[in-house]
């Protein structure tokens, strides 16, 4: 209904139609081409998975997201901020680049070379696209595919959501000083006081106020690429993020999608998931103030 009347009283800059044609929407859903390439930033394909699946995806994009003539784009970040930057993203931006560090070895000095000539954006509809590179921008000054490599996803939805999100973070990864490394127990492993904390934020998911990620376990199955999941069927890539497309509260089961290939979910039910992930990188919008945003909005608008 809001967006009908903010539709109506022309105070969207994104078209409806563009909107469809550059996010592929279909019921709130763009999972089924948003994929992750050969650019080590999961934590941000995982993030806008995440904020895709919000019912207020649709507004929030339209409100701060324009494509111009020249096929460039004017994103305000944070979306929706009344004080916040505008960034323009050329078409070149969302283009493959050269890999400045192609047949250079990595800053450990790994044994092999970077074999990859170009980083290549998400795959997906244009103006997800948009929003991986205007995160990075944001952040870097740059579309510097290197430098988004490696992060969190609530740290991406902050960078993009500003003060409509509220963070919610646990993390059970701890530094074994004798080992002199660090170790990845699970969710499972945390204090009464956390388990109570996720366990609430689980039991009460809904996609209108909550969007979040989670990685899993470092240090296992590096050969080939995955592990089996503990307690379940699947197979998951260590030291990954994966959004959380949903939760079916009564059958206590959790989605999660894997930036590889967001169309397929993994469903894993709340002990499952405590058991295989290792952090848990949340946010909630904060309704009053996303209210008070698209008050702005209609003002300014005015």
């Amino acid at each position: 209904k809001r967006d009908q009347l903010l539709e109506a009283r022309g105070l969207l800059s994104m078209p409806k139609e563009d909107f469809s044609n550059y996010f592929s929407s279909k019921d709130f859903e763009v999972r089924a081409d948003l994929k992750q390439q050969n650019v080590g930033d999961c934590y941000a394909v995982a993030a806008i998975h995440a904020m895709s699946r919000s019912p207020h995806f649709e507004m929030i994009c339209r409100s701060s997201m324009k494509r111009l003539p020249d096929g460039s784009w004017q994103v305000k970040v944070p979306l929706m901020s009344e004080n916040g930057k505008m960034i323009t993203i050329t078409p070149e931006e969302i283009s493959p680049q050269w890999n400045k560090q192609f047949l250079r070895r990595g800053r450990d000095n790994e044994l092999m070379p970077d074999l990859r000539p170009q980083l290549k954006p998400v795959k997906g509809k244009e103006g997800l696209q948009v929003l991986e590179a205007a995160f990075i921008k944001a952040k870097f000054g740059t579309v510097d595919r290197l430098a988004a490599e490696g992060g969190w996803g609530d740290e991406v939805l902050l960078q993009l959501g500003g003060e409509n999100f509220t963070q919610y973070r646990l993390n059970s990864a701890t530094y074994n000083p004798e080992k002199k490394k660090w170790e990845y127990p699970g969710l499972s492993s945390l204090n009464e006081k956390q388990q109570a904390y996720l366990d609430h934020y689980l039991e009460n998911f809904d996609p209108e106020v909550h969007m979040a990620t989670v990685s899993t376990k470092h240090g296992k199955g590096e050969i080939l690429g995955f592990y089996k999941a503990k307690g379940a069927l699947e197979f998951l890539v260590p030291g990954h993020a994966y959004s959380i497309s949903g939760v079916d509260r009564e059958k206590r089961v959790v989605s999660v999608a894997n930036p590889w290939n967001t169309s397929k979910p993994i469903n894993l039910t709340f002990d499952q998931f405590k058991e295989n992930f290792s952090g848990f990188e949340a946010i909630r919008i904060d309704s009053a103030k996303l209210l008070q945003s698209m008050k702005r909005v209609e003002r300014k608008a005015a």
